[in-house]
C-alpha cells in the first residue's frame, strides 16, 4: 500500500493527497467466474490473491481452474497441479473426464 500525504495550498487548505492508496488487488481485480453449474462449489479453500476463473463438472469429477492451479476432484481423490509462470505446462486429461 502507498500512503498519501494531504497538500496544503498558501490559503491553509488541504488539497488532493499526493499519492493515493493502492493495493494490488485494485491493479489486478479477480475474473469473474465462469460456471457451467450454478450449483457447483469450489473444491478448495482459495489461497490469498488466488482467483477461481472456471468451474466445470465431468461425469465423475469437478474441474476447477484458477490463477493458481489446475484442480480435479474425484469421488475418492484429487488431481491438484499448480501453474508455474516460468514455464509452459501441458496436461494430458483423459478423454473419459470429459463430459459430452
Amino acid at each position: 500500500m502507498i500512503g498519501a500525504e494531504q497538500q496544503t495550498d498558501s490559503m491553509g487548505e488541504e488539497g488532493p493527497p499526493s499519492l493515493e492508496y493502492i493495493q494490488a488487488k485494485d491493479l489486478f481485480p479477480p475474473k469473474e467466474l465462469v460456471s457451467d453449474d450454478d450449483n457447483l462449489q469450489v473444491p478448495f479453500p482459495a489461497l490469498q490473491g488466488e482467483g477461481v476463473e472456471y468451474l466445470g463438472r465431468a461425469d465423475d469429477a469437478v474441474i476447477a481452474i484458477s490463477n493458481y492451479r489446475l484442480h480435479i476432484k474425484f469421488k475418492d481423490s484429487i488431481i491438484n497441479v499448480r501453474h508455474d509462470a516460468h514455464t509452459a505446462c501441458y496436461l494430458m486429461v483423459p478423454y473419459s473426464l470429459c463430459s459430452v
